[in-house]
């Protein structure tokens, strides 16, 4: 975020609208302190009792709520943080889009299992409790009529496309998308699915919508 690499891209191009785009095909590991990630927790500090020699009372032991917090040095703006490695996501966008002024788009590659599809949900939204399995069979059958589903205001993406890997194929067969595999190699077979004519006419309507 902060080596300039996207300030330098627009300025080098003369963009005046720009879309971040991201693709996955899982959820990111959470951010660590030099504490590990129990550094980032919201926390409690005890301050124990003492003694006030000049009011000669004793002041009782306080709790005070620790939060971690942020500030862009950029925009100065400040965003909190905690454990949580899908709400750090969704604080990262937002602030690529506060500093960039961009909107940002993403794609998520998932099976049509329902512990795969419970965790695209939960992990890629602000859905939460029982909605998350009435949006299950939500997605199911937007895969079935489209191949994919779409959430707008997900607390970092202006829109998520959550994709069947079911229903992408490509030349050579279906779109590989496994935890082993490169950024490089997802990106490649989602480039050639993307171009291929049995895409759905729905989703490259929506995408070009973004980026044209």
């Amino acid at each position: 975020l902060y080596n300039n690499y996207l300030d330098g891209f627009i300025r080098k191009n003369n963009i005046e609208k720009m879309t971040f785009i991201t693709l996955t095909d899982g959820e990111g590991h959470p951010l660590e302190t030099i504490n590990g990630s129990y550094g980032l927790r919201d926390r409690k500090l005890k301050q124990d009792s003492y003694w006030d020699n000049e009011k000669e009372v004793r002041v009782p032991a306080v709790w005070t709520k620790i939060k971690n917090f942020y500030t862009d040095p950029v925009t100065k703006k400040t965003y909190e943080f905690t454990s949580d490695n899908n709400k750090q996501t969704r604080t990262l966008l937002k602030m690529i889009k506060d500093r960039y002024n961009c909107r940002v788009v993403g794609f998520y590659i998932t099976s049509t299992n329902r512990r795969e599809l419970y965790w695209a949900i939960r992990s890629n939204t602000t859905i939460e409790g029982y909605d998350v399995d009435r949006h299950i069979n939500i997605l199911r059958k937007s895969f079935r009529e489209e191949g994919f589903h779409s959430f707008t205001k997900t607390g970092g993406h202006d829109e998520l496309f959550i994709l069947s890997q079911r229903k992408m194929k490509i030349a050579d067969g279906d779109l590989e998308a496994t935890g082993d595999m490169t950024a490089r190699k997802l990106a490649s077979n989602f480039s050639k699915f993307m171009s291929q004519k049995q895409t759905s006419r729905v989703l490259l309507n929506r995408f070009v919508g973004w980026v044209a």
